[in-house]
């Protein structure tokens, strides 16, 4: 669970934090969540699954946080490394950067995906305005409902605005 916060059906206010170096999710969401995150920096930390962040519902609660300003970045899960967006939840990320995250090479049940998974038919999550590159062995895997717009997506992605170029991070 989550080695730097652990978010457990509460609705806290977040801000102006670095959260790395843990041996679990930087970050850990279940249960009812409404929160304000912003200006937030998730990096270097390790765990099986969402190593960056893990956010995860159930029927009839509202997993519905807001990211703003968020960089989630060198993150390492063995399942998946940035995100994993699970069951009901439906998070919202605004000028989110997601870099550099991975997970192993081994056909595993998450797909191998390094970046954003969003997984289970009820999961929903929306980005706008944000940079999903550089992640591997996959940048995204979906198998919710994922809206993209005015971002910048490594191998594309539909929706209003998005592009494919690399964002030159220095």
């Amino acid at each position: 669970d989550g080695g730097g916060i652990y978010i457990d059906y509460a609705s806290p206010s977040i801000s102006h934090l670095i959260i790395e170096g843990n041996a679990s999710s930087g970050m850990y969401i279940v249960g009812d969540c409404t929160s304000d995150i912003h200006n937030l920096i998730i990096r270097n930390n390790t765990a099986g699954h969402g190593a960056g962040l893990y956010i995860t519902s159930q029927p009839n609660q509202n997993t519905s946080p807001i990211f703003t300003n968020i960089e989630v970045s060198d993150n390492f899960g063995s399942l998946s490394g940035g995100l994993h967006l699970r069951d009901w939840s439906n998070a919202t990320f605004i000028n989110a950067t997601i870099y550099g995250n991975s997970t192993l090479v081994n056909g595993g049940t998450y797909g191998d995906v390094g970046g954003v998974i969003v997984w289970y038919g009820a999961t929903n999550a929306t980005f706008i305005n944000s940079i999903i590159y550089g992640n591997s062995p996959t940048n995204i895997q979906t198998y919710g409902t994922l809206n993209i717009s005015y971002s910048d997506i490594e191998g594309g992605w539909s929706g209003t605005g998005n592009i494919d170029q690399d964002p030159l991070f220095v």
